[in-house]
């Protein structure tokens, strides 16, 4: 049986935005598979707001950063 890894990824499409903001996925790779998930959050983050560390992956200075910190750690758990 292979494990599954789960990663957090920030604007995995590498993309530039008009209003500078970007969304978040879940990266799942099982063996050499992997699939991206989105996940819904309040508001979308800017570059500067992005920490990317684990269980502080958003910065408190985004004024949704405790409820999308929360939403990634719930999705994260789910996908492990």
């Amino acid at each position: 049986m292979k494990i599954p890894k789960v990663s957090v990824v920030f604007n995995w499409r590498n993309q530039i935005n008009v209003k500078g903001k970007y969304s978040i996925h879940l990266r799942l790779t099982i063996g050499r598979v992997v699939k991206y998930f989105k996940i819904a959050v309040p508001q979308s983050v800017t570059e500067e707001q992005w920490m990317g560390k684990d269980d502080t992956w958003v910065k408190p200075n985004h004024p949704f950063a405790f409820e999308i910190n929360n939403k990634i750690f719930e999705k994260k758990i789910v996908g492990s």
